[in-house]
């Protein structure tokens, strides 16, 4: 997506496999012949600002994830839902976003590799959540959060597993100004199932509520 005129407005819905690019960072594609190869700066500007993506519907994510996703550069403001979301999807990778919306990412019975990078997430509404990925009866979650900010809303991250096993590796992660900071919910991760997950997290500057 290359920034234009104004916002892009509108509800991307991803198809397998498939990655969203906005301008302003370099990105990559994999190529039969040449393998991984750059975008040329000539045909996709890899300095500057990054586009806007904007709801069309605000009762919808702007954008839907699918398996084996990406979502890379952009300004997402959404209305009532979740900026980003996801349903019973495996594989995804969000990084070098901004959302602004009633809750940021949303990702529902997540599997695989899943990594949320460099971006940050503010919360428009009084309950929402900055980010929130669970898995409930799937294969293994592998997640990273690494240089992420969440503000807003009741709750900065809160990653569950029920069920399922997941692995969660929390780095450089901060929060502001969440109603629920009083109880110790700047970051929330829940796995009611014992002995099938693991975390591992580096200090952040906010606080956190593990339980198991």
């Amino acid at each position: 997506v290359k920034r234009g005129v104004g916002d892009t407005v509108g509800n991307i819905v991803l198809h397998n496999g498939q990655s969203l690019f906005g301008e302003g960072t370099q990105h990559f594609i994999n190529t039969d012949r040449l393998g991984l190869t750059a975008i040329p700066d000539a045909y996709f500007d890899n300095t500057g600002g990054v586009p806007t993506l904007r709801a069309g519907n605000p009762a919808a994510p702007v954008v839907t994830l699918a398996d084996n996703t990406q979502v890379i550069a952009f300004n997402i403001i959404g209305g009532s839902t979740a900026g980003i979301a996801g349903t019973g999807i495996e594989n995804f990778l969000v990084d070098n976003v901004n959302v602004t919306s009633a809750s940021g990412l949303a990702v529902t019975d997540a599997g695989g590799r899943a990594i949320i990078r460099d971006s940050t997430f503010t919360n428009t509404s009084a309950g929402g959540v900055g980010v929130t990925v669970t898995n409930t009866g799937g294969p293994l979650l592998d997640l990273a959060i690494d240089n992420v900010d969440t503000s807003g809303g009741a709750i900065g991250t809160l990653v569950r597993g029920v069920s399922s096993p997941v692995s969660l590796n929390l780095t450089n992660y901060s929060a502001t100004n969440h109603s629920n900071a009083a109880h110790g919910y700047f970051a929330k991760v829940v796995f009611p199932t014992p002995g099938t997950s693991s975390i591992r997290t580096e200090p952040f500057a906010s606080r956190a509520m593990i339980s198991r």
